[in-house]
């Protein structure tokens, strides 16, 4: 089996020195800042698991044709990757790792449905160029179909991800995604305030925010007919009930949660994004609501907001402080 990882930051650092120390046949294709020193010192993983150096082969391209493929780089850079490679990827099953759902509207531009594999990634990782890795905490990788049908290479894929991670098959896939991009929507408000999540929603009032943000979102979700699934940890009847309670009770759980997710400090790949001077994943996460809102003649007017307050941010680099961001969603 062959197996290539594009793209070596917070998830696919991980992917790649895990699965390399199973002996697998992979190969990394990284930037060319990052080449020298991997090949040379190879890739430092510190975090959960017992501190360690992988040893990993990694070129700037992809020279010969693999059984599996994972792209974990950006949305925006994923046709860019697929063009440079595509003769050595045709036959493929590419898996995808992406945030949101854009990914997967990308990909099928270029393969067939039933090789394209969506992962939702539910443990925590970051990176510090050019090779050290950090696994903050442990947590499944959720692998399915987004379109629904029976994916090709399936167990080579299973048996892949079980030698290393803790793996959940999931048949409804779309509304697994959609649970994922619903969860992941509070996360902008750390992005905006320059603060860790558990920092953020110990104010309970950064916390009625975030409430705010979730009802809105699945009014707009309700209304164009999507469902939400369930994940690890996060399951619908959960979301339900925090989104059906009276905005300050729901307030109080939400922060109660977030404040008490781990003992170290998280942030969240929106703020990660932002803190090494790029842009940000927002579009594809809060922005996929407003999205969805503007194709079916809906508003989602705080949603926008947020995504307007994270573009700012990115442009500025100055983060927002909390009485600017309360004045902006007092109006």
């Amino acid at each position: 089996m062959k197996v290539a990882v594009f793209g070596c930051e917070a998830v696919g650092s991980l992917l790649l020195g895990y699965l390399s120390e199973k002996k697998t046949d992979l190969y990394g294709v990284v930037s060319d800042s990052q080449k020298d020193a991997l090949n040379r010192h190879g890739l430092l993983i510190g975090g959960v698991r017992k501190s360690k150096i992988c040893k990993v082969e990694v070129d700037s391209r992809l020279h010969y044709s693999v059984d599996i493929a994972f792209l974990t780089g950006r949305v925006d850079a994923l046709d860019s990757v697929i063009n440079n490679s595509f003769e050595y990827l045709k036959d493929s099953l590419i898996v995808i790792t992406q945030n949101g759902v854009a990914a997967e509207r990308v990909l099928r531009r270029y393969f067939s449905e039933n090789a394209i594999a969506s992962a939702i990634i539910l443990f925590g990782a970051s990176f510090d160029m050019p090779n050290l890795a950090n696994h903050d905490y442990e947590g499944e990788i959720v692998v399915g179909n987004f379109f629904g049908v029976n994916l090709k290479k399936l167990e080579m894929l299973s048996n892949l991800l079980r030698n290393a991670f803790s793996l959940r098959i999931e048949k409804k896939m779309k509304a697994a995604k959609y649970m994922k991009l619903f969860a992941d929507l509070t996360l902008s408000i750390p992005a905006v305030l320059g603060q860790s999540i558990q920092d953020s929603f110990s104010d309970p009032e950064v916390s009625r925010i975030g409430v705010f943000l979730n009802k809105e979102a699945y009014l707009v979700l309700s209304q164009t007919g999507i469902e939400l699934g369930d994940l690890p940890n996060y399951s619908r009847e959960r979301m339900l009930s925090l989104v059906e309670q009276k905005t300050s009770e729901a307030a109080l759980v939400l922060s109660n949660i977030m404040k008490n997710l781990i003992p170290n400090p998280l942030y969240g790949s929106i703020l990660q994004n932002i803190k090494l001077g790029r842009k940000s994943d927002i579009d594809f996460i809060n922005g996929e609501i407003v999205r969805l809102a503007q194709e079916h003649q809906l508003l989602a007017p705080l949603n926008k907001k947020i995504v307007e307050m994270v573009h700012l941010v990115e442009a500025s680099g100055k983060f927002v402080s909390k009485q600017e961001f309360f004045k902006v969603f007092s109006n």
